[in-house]
């Protein structure tokens, strides 16, 4: 899980429940009728693994597992590399169940834009350091490395002229912190997240009210992953990722069954990312939905219109906002997840054409 707002954040040891309660509650709260929406080809373009070397501060040697897509006809020089979020993998912009609707890879390849999809650094198959190192800005340090290889050409993929970073809430925070740090992106998008700052770091006591140890809810990273990696209790998940009559049950099993697990150190850092995440100096997009919780302040906000109207006076000029109506915090797991591509796209087409005409 990413950033919870303080004053939703008092959780107890209550929340957890059952995988089968859980089960239950998702199938009996989430209404089971489709909408129809423009299907994708049916078979995309194959992704290429790759391993993505960098160097940590420490001079430990990273890695980075991701997956290149380029389409069969580019429509724009542009390579989009997708930052997940807290407590998911590369799966969260490659979503493995019903992909034709749910997979944002899928869809950016069949309208000619290329991506790289990463696991980050302490997630999926890419290296799991130790949790307190773990931290927003060793990630940010990593992203940018992964953009100068972009720039010089990765394996299969010559340079490309544009690059843009597409982040999904704590990725979002990575993705914002690398550009504002680093400049190495022409634009970045950030879904899930409202630049603004909650205060000071999140404190221990928190962190285990909300969460659990990774090595406990998840058995299988035993071994892979120290006491600072935590995963996010079952119903605290629910409660904050999603707005459930927008989405199907179905995904929301899969979402519990692909559950990962996040640092200490990363969580701590993205409560008071804020005010660097500002300073990324070049065209940024924050798009959220519109019953976000994780970006409102509920003591004034009756939902995320409001929240952006409360901050966006305080932003530089650079930052655009856009709120996609009936969608939780994960964007892409609601089932109008088209929509949310659909605004994403047609903000980075305008990017580039400013961009093309100013040069």
């Amino acid at each position: 899980m990413p950033l919870v707002y303080p004053a939703t954040a008092h959780l107890s040891s209550s929340c957890f429940i059952s995988k089968q309660l859980f089960y239950f509650i998702a199938r009996a709260t989430v209404p089971t009728v489709r909408r129809t929406y423009e299907t994708m080809p049916a078979s995309p373009p194959a992704a290429r693994r790759l391993s993505l070397t960098t160097v940590a501060s420490s001079g430990e040697t990273w890695f980075t597992a991701a997956w290149l897509t380029l389409p069969a006809e580019p429509r724009r020089p542009e390579l989009q590399v997708l930052v997940h979020g807290a407590g998911y993998d590369h799966r969260y912009w490659d979503w493995p169940a019903q992909p034709e609707r749910y997979s944002y890879v899928r869809w950016a390849a069949s309208r000619g834009v290329a991506t790289l999809n990463i696991d980050r650094v302490g997630s999926g198959s890419s290296s799991h350091p130790a949790g307190a190192a773990n931290t927003i800005t060793e990630q940010a340090g990593v992203l940018d490395q992964i953009l100068g290889q972009v720039r010089q050409g990765l394996s299969g993929a010559g340079p490309f002229e544009r690059v843009v970073l597409v982040g999904h809430s704590l990725g979002s925070v990575v993705a914002g912190v690398a550009a504002a740090s680093h400049h190495s992106a022409d634009a970045v998008v950030l879904t899930g997240y409202l630049p603004v700052d909650h205060g000071e770091a999140v404190e221990d006591q928190f962190l285990e009210e909300a969460f659990v140890p990774a090595v406990e809810a998840l058995p299988h990273l035993r071994g892979l992953v120290d006491d600072d990696y935590l995963a996010a209790r079952p119903a605290t998940r629910q409660q904050h990722m999603f707005r459930l009559d927008a989405v199907d049950s179905d995904i929301l099993a899969v979402d519990y069954d692909i559950r990962g697990a996040t640092s200490r150190g990363e969580l701590r850092g993205g409560w008071t990312a804020g005010t660097q995440v500002l300073r990324t100096g070049i065209p940024t997009l924050s798009l959220v939905g519109q019953y976000d919780v994780l970006v409102q302040d509920p003591a004034t906000d009756k939902d995320s219109f409001e929240s952006v109207e409360r901050i966006r006076g305080a932003c530089p000029p650079n930052f655009d906002f856009d709120v996609v109506p009936d969608t939780g915090h994960c964007l892409n797991l609601h089932r109008n997840a088209p929509a949310t591509f659909e605004r994403l796209d047609a903000w980075l087409e305008r990017q580039a054409a400013e961009s093309a005409a100013g040069s």
